[in-house]
């Protein structure tokens, strides 16, 4: 009766705070420090995952809508609409699980697979009707997700669109004088990237030499975990590369990023190793557009 009775007044504090209103401040702080977002509704106390119980802070919630999510987490965990889950909430951090029936929102990050999933929540907010919270949740979902591209424009050496006109190995020199690099990875480790190299023929310079008309991107052919998120080229590819001259140690620049011959004109070697470095054409135009905001923002 007295668990009862706590469980009870847990609640009712909860549903008072979440009366109260959110600021557009926390919900970027929600947003910042979870991997997915979404809608969904308590079902009950307890959990579905072997290993977690109520005193926990565990509830089995069913999922209604994915509200953003970062892709590799949702290819981790697999959620889907109507999907039963498992919420862990640390009271400590003054999360408690929401009424049942009620449709309220999930900030969380993933934490344990095995049959079902679980995830740990970041923050539970119940959201009243005539709020304008999603469109502020839509707000600070974007912001977010527009940061690595904005990060990885500002840092850029070079950018350029254009094609890959083809894809070859590394050359025997690189490969040679890779072998002084005493770093133990790039030619021996199982994680070793085993580099590739894309020559890409220059259609437009946003930023950078316009005389340019080709430059070589070395990326990770290697389907190893450690380079997972990391760009693969094809030939006949178009798109926006963001350049780079710093994502590898100096000592791997030194080698890799060495110009090399092409038709008798020396061609500069970058890296594009973050997902945000290469933004493949569409249709519309719409990536390219993005990149360009950003690039007039950011104008050196």
């Amino acid at each position: 009766m007295q668990a009862t009775l706590r469980v009870l007044l847990i609640l009712q504090c909860f549903a008072a705070l979440a009366r109260a209103g959110v600021s557009q401040q926390q919900i970027d702080q929600w947003v910042d420090k979870s991997a997915i977002v979404f809608t969904g509704e308590m079902l009950r106390l307890g959990s579905n995952v072997q290993g977690l119980e109520t005193k926990d802070g565990a509830m089995v919630v069913q999922l209604d809508e994915i509200k953003d999510g970062d892709l590799y987490a949702l290819e981790a965990v697999g959620l889907v609409r109507g999907a039963e889950l498992t919420v862990v909430a640390d009271p400590l951090l003054g999360i408690q699980p929401p009424q049942q029936g009620l449709t309220v929102v999930f900030f969380v990050n993933p934490y344990m697979y095995e049959k079902n999933v679980a995830v740990s929540a970041t923050a539970i907010t119940e959201v009243a009707r005539k709020s304008n919270f999603f469109d502020r949740l839509s707000a600070s979902v974007q912001r977010k997700n527009e940061e690595p591209l904005k990060h990885a424009v500002e840092s850029a050496a070079s950018i350029v669109t254009g094609t890959v006109k083809e894809v070859r190995p590394l050359p025997d020199d690189k490969v040679k004088a890779l072998r002084s690099i005493d770093n133990g990875r790039d030619l021996y480790s199982e994680h070793s990237p085993t580099w590739q190299e894309a020559v890409i023929d220059v259609e437009s310079v946003l930023r950078g030499d316009a005389s340019v008309k080709a430059v070589i991107v070395i990326f990770p052919s290697t389907n190893d975990r450690s380079w997972a998120k990391s760009p693969r080229f094809a030939s006949g590819q178009t798109g926006t590369w963001l350049l780079h001259d710093n994502e590898i140690t100096k000592a791997e620049a030194a080698v890799l990023l060495g110009p090399e011959k092409i038709a008798g004109r020396d061609i500069k070697a970058y890296t594009a190793l973050n997902p945000p470095d290469f933004q493949l054409r569409d249709s519309a135009g719409k990536n390219e557009a993005r990149v360009n905001e950003f690039v007039k923002k950011f104008k050196r």
